[in-house]
């Protein structure tokens, strides 16, 4: 393709754009951007057409301010399908100026509630085809420029075209069924099923949520039961003629091609009998078919299977009972060889050419299949490795002892490389193609989509291209050998870090480019346990350990933080007197090993604990075998139970803070390992405390009641929980905001060992004691840092405070923030009936009988906000503060609580210590709208994530963003980020984050005093 001068080509397309109505300054702009951008010519041009088109559809100059440009040209210069679709519907382009759903992902809800009103202006037939097309091309617009602009990774881009896919076919369905019940009635089994009573699996792509721009979507169709319509103004139907029809319809909607383009290409080969079968077929019949007849390729295929749309509750059910002969716990030799066939079979078609990205050899296909190979060996007996996206399911595979952390890294990479590029291609021209284009041209354009820069983009995509092929081959080659997996050969540069009789200059080289931060301290490292003896780095390596120390060290290299996990492994095998028996151990389960490694080198907290108690090494054993969850019922349960082992009171608060060290270490294993997500956590660390908590009261109770007797009322304590505790919230390392309510101080108690007190004096050396219980250091630390100050008049006020003491205090005294503390109340130990009393008497009605002053309100808490953001100390925004600073955790508690406050009285549904809990309920009762709800959400799991992560890696309360470049890296790889990037992108997300929230908080509060919305750039 013949491409003018840059010269000629800038004069004329500024000479264009101004003729187009720009001014001259915005055109010179434009111009530039177009010149910076992956194809300068098609940028060009189609920002000319698309300017032109623009000027002539609405009479007047396209507005072509600075954020629409920085979307607009990389878009034109990445997809000319799309530059099509701008110039045929210019209003379109506007939408990308829109910030909202360009910085995070457009929640599926919203999608839904669109479509669906669009869809419900229209009449049936071509205007229902054309709607769902404008809708689809509205959505991938929004998607492509999130991608090309650089904002969304390519994960979260698959999974938003996976969502939409789903969505278009959701409410086509509804409103086909709907079309047909009309003439036919309601099919027998219809009634109150969801949506269409068809249920719709999406497989493959779909099923995983990893669709392309151009993907097919693959789906089976499945109805309830035989039978026949009620009958309508056409008459009855059997209910396989209503289904039929209805998927007849259903894949015409979204699949044929009209002058409007068509919304997803559909793919209904992989039902039963193929092509040959019904187009949707009755649930027994399907059930009768994989029970006869089902495959090995057919077990694969449903791997990825899930229910994307209709009735969402038959596809459950359906898969649910498939679930034996997908994951089958004992392989005959039958399936075993099927897999060698299709394994066969890929690697014949990968015979041809090195052009095709999902067939050749070391392509997509074969990637996948690794994965699929081994889900289908191992995933029957492990219930844990489950999973339908590939990249997570590598993850598990690697936690599961089946890949090395070596392979997993590789056939990642691969996968997001080739997955993208492919992607690339697909976007020029909305073609179905995995093909690299044969044009050198287009090929240099590819390149510089990919992100590789001039002159030679192309030159270097090849040669990463040819990279990954040859490590996804190899991981291919080397599967389904005698024994699973064939170990895999070593890695030279861990050979040359290994090898004591090269120069100190050449192993720190090796370890440096392996990924080790500090390399000379790490071969201080490797040294140190080489003089150890019986390990696997020593000069003379037991053969039971042959080829560990690589492994081990793979395993450091994959961490957050390589040179903390290389340094804490030395620890651990100092500190062992005979490391030989746990290194055999390690080298027996390599998941216990796998996961060692990244608990090292993500949390020193947690990592130093285990090095002192090498014998818990059991717990990563026994992993497999124990629910990651295990609540307060249980958790309490087992702390009586290990105080009453013994009967000195040291002894017994030495017992408590031992399991609760275990338990912590027991969280994090599960945290580190995914098998908990944030909500899991956090309700185990706060089940943890609670336990915690009644045990230590139990024990300050019991040793009371010995020496004073009990008040006359009884030892009626109320132990109340507030802040993150009270919300079921906590994290590691938190303190425990707690407040101590008693029914009276009249009345003196009944004398023991020691004289009677008073109620006053009992139920304050109780608190006292307990206090103590929880804080005093052991030898295993202090179990909490209790922190009493929201309590009534603060550190001021009265240790334990009295029902009646309560009472005249938030009659007469109680400041805003103190109601506020109060909406995160929970009962944590003592007596539940007493705080329940607490709330009906007093509390409640100090938070929700008054009427509320809204504004008053409204200004308090932004007045508020503002005065603790000015408190963190924020005048340094390369360290700012998760919880106080600016677009902070803090900001959607108040916005929450402001909320609750404002509405609490009338809509007692809404009333809740929870923040996450509280946002869903404020939107259920329409007192909190989509947007802003999403908001807040995302926003608060992501910023209470990133506090947890540092919890977890610093072993205390940290606040602030490290500013170190080294933590930063480790943080943002805990975090999830990849590549060499991975901390500006973690400041990035972090930045959008509190832009995102506070702007929420602003229109749900007001604007706190002082703000300043320029917030400068994190460095």
């Amino acid at each position: 393709m013949a491409t003018d001068p840059p010269s000629l080509r800038t004069t004329r397309t500024l000479d264009a754009l101004v003729a187009s109505g720009l001014a001259q300054e915005v055109a010179e702009r434009a111009v530039s951007a177009c010149e910076a951008s992956a194809d300068p010519d098609g940028a060009a041009a189609g920002l000319v057409r698309y300017v032109s088109a623009y000027r002539e559809r609405i009479g007047r100059p396209l507005p072509l301010g600075n954020s629409l440009l920085d979307r607009l040209v990389p878009l034109l210069a990445g997809s000319r399908f799309l530059a099509r679709t701008l110039t045929s519907r210019p209003r379109l382009g506007l939408l990308l100026a829109a910030t909202r759903w360009y910085e995070r992902p457009k929640p599926r809800r919203i999608l839904e509630r669109r479509l669906r009103r669009g869809l419900a202006r229209v009449p049936a037939g071509e205007a229902l085809l054309q709607a769902l097309r404008r809708f689809k091309y509205e959505e991938v617009l929004r998607i492509a420029a999130r991608d090309l602009g650089g904002v969304a990774p390519f994960p979260e881009v698959a999974a938003e075209l996976s969502e939409l896919a789903e969505v278009c076919v959701d409410e086509a369905a509804a409103r086909l069924a709907r079309e047909l019940a009309s003439d036919h009635g309601e099919p027998a089994g219809g009634e109150g099923r969801a949506a269409s009573g068809l249920a719709v699996l999406g497989m493959g792509k779909l099923g995983a949520g990893e669709l392309n721009f151009s993907s097919d979507i693959d789906l089976i169709l499945v109805y309830p039961q035989e039978g026949e319509t009620a009958g309508g103004p056409a008459g009855a139907v059997s209910n396989q003629t209503f289904y039929r029809r209805l998927a007849e319809r259903l894949v015409r909607a979204i699949s044929e091609v009209t002058a409007d383009g068509f919304v997803f290409r559909v793919d209904l080969d992989l039902r039963p009998e193929g092509r040959a079968g019904p187009i949707a077929m009755g649930s027994e019949a399907f059930f009768r078919y994989y029970e006869a007849k089902g495959r090995t390729w057919e077990r694969a295929a449903l791997l990825k299977a899930r229910p994307i749309a209709g009735d969402l509750a038959l596809g459950g059910e359906i898969l649910s009972s498939l679930q034996p002969f997908v994951y089958r716990r004992y392989l005959d030799i039958g399936a075993v060889d099927e897999l060698r066939a299709m394994k066969a079979r890929i690697e014949r078609e990968a015979s041809g050419g090195q052009d095709d990205l999902k067939r050749s050899r070391g392509g997509i296909r074969e990637a996948e299949f690794v994965v699929t190979a081994l889900l289908l060996l191992h995933a029957g007996k492990n219930p844990r490795l489950r999973e339908r996206a590939t990249l997570p399911a590598l993850d598990k595979l690697v936690f599961a002892g089946l890949l090395s952390a070596q392979d997993r890294g590789a056939l990642a990479d691969a996968y997001d490389f080739l997955r993208r590029a492919e992607h690339r291609i697909q976007m020029v021209n909305e073609r179905q193609t995995h093909e690299l284009p044969a044009d050198p041209d287009e090929r240099e354009r590819l390149a510089r989509r990919m992100g590789y820069g001039p002159p030679d983009a192309a030159a270097g995509f090849l040669a990463d291209l040819a990279h990954h092929r040859r490590a996804v081959e190899l991981c291919f080659r080397d599967l389904l050998g005698v024994s699973g997996v064939v170990p895999r050969p070593s890695d030279p540069q861990l050979e040359r870090a290994l090898d004591p009789s090269l120069p100190d200059g050449k192993r720190e080289a090796a370890l440096a480019s392996s990924g080790f931060f500090d390399a000379a301290s790490a071969l201080g490292e490797l040294k140190r346990l080489a003089r150890k003896p019986d390990t696997p780095f020593a000069a003379h390596v037991l053969p039971a350990l042959e080829g560990q120390a690589e492994a081990l060290l793979s395993e450091a290299i994959r961490s957050p933080d390589p040179d903390q996990a290389l340094r804490t492994l030395a620890d651990f095998a100092t500190a062992l007197r005979s490391p030989g028996p746990w290194f055999e151990l390690l080298a027996a389960h390599g998941a216990t090993a796998r996961l060692l490694l990244e608990l090292f080198g993500t949390s020193d907290h947690l990592s130093r604990y285990f090095v002192r108690h090498p014998e818990l090494l059991d717990t990563l054993l026994r992993r497999d075998a124990a629910s990651p969850r295990r609540g307060r019922l249980l958790l309490a349960a087992e702390a009586a139970q290990r105080t009453a082992r013994d009967a000195d009171l040291e002894e017994k608060l030495s017992a408590l803070r031992r399991f609760k060290n275990e338990e912590e270490l027991r969280i994090g294993l599960n945290d580190v390992s995914g098998d908990l997500d944030l909500e899991g956590v956090m309700a185990e660390l706060t089940a943890l405390a609670d336990a915690c908590v009644a045990s230590a009261l139990e024990l300050a109770t019991s040793e009371l009641t010995e020496r004073h007797g009990e008040p006359a009322g009884g030892s009626r304590l109320s132990v109340v929980g507030l802040g993150k505790l009270g919300g079921g919230e906590l994290g590691y390392q938190s303190d425990l905001d707690l407040m101590f309510l008693y029914p009276s101080s009249e009345g003196m108690s009944s004398g023991g060992s020691r004289k009677a007190i008073s109620a006053a004096e009992w139920f304050t050396r109780l608190v006292q004691r307990l206090l103590s219980h929880l804080q005093v250091p052991l030898r295993e630390g202090i179990l909490y840092r209790i922190d009493t100050r929201l309590r009534p008049s603060g550190s001021q006020g009265a240790l334990v405070v009295s029902l009646p003491a309560l009472a005249a205090y938030h009659a007469n005294e109680s400041a805003l923030w103190e109601r506020q503390s109060l909406l995160r109340a929970r009962h944590i130990a003592g007596d539940p009936d007493l705080t329940d009393e607490a709330w009906a008497r007093i509390v409640q009605p100090t938070l929700y009988a008054s009427p509320v002053d809204v504004p008053a309100v409204a200004g308090a808490i932004a007045s508020m906000r503002a005065r603790l953001q000015e408190a963190s100390g924020e005048a340094d925004p390369s360290s700012p503060h998760l919880k106080a600073g600016r677009g902070g955790l803090l900001d959607v508690d108040f916005a929450v609580q402001f909320l609750q406050l404002v509405h609490g009285a009338d809509h007692p549904e809404v009333r809740s210590p929870s923040t996450l809990a509280g946002i869903g309920r404020l939107q259920q009762a329409g007192l909190l709208d989509e947007t802003n709800a999403e908001v807040l959400l995302s926003g608060w799991r992501f910023l209470r994530k990133l506090e947890l992560r540092m919890q977890l890696i610093a072993g205390r309360q940290a606040e602030r963003l490290p500013t170190r470049s080294l933590d930063r890296t480790a943080l943002a790889r805990g975090m999830g980020f990849v590549g060499g990037d991975a901390a500006r992108q973690l400041l990035d997300a972090y930045g959008r984050t509190v832009d995102s929230v506070r702007g929420a908080f602003r229109r749900i509060v007001g604007e706190p005093p002082g703000d300043d919305p320029g917030r400068p750039r994190l460095a």
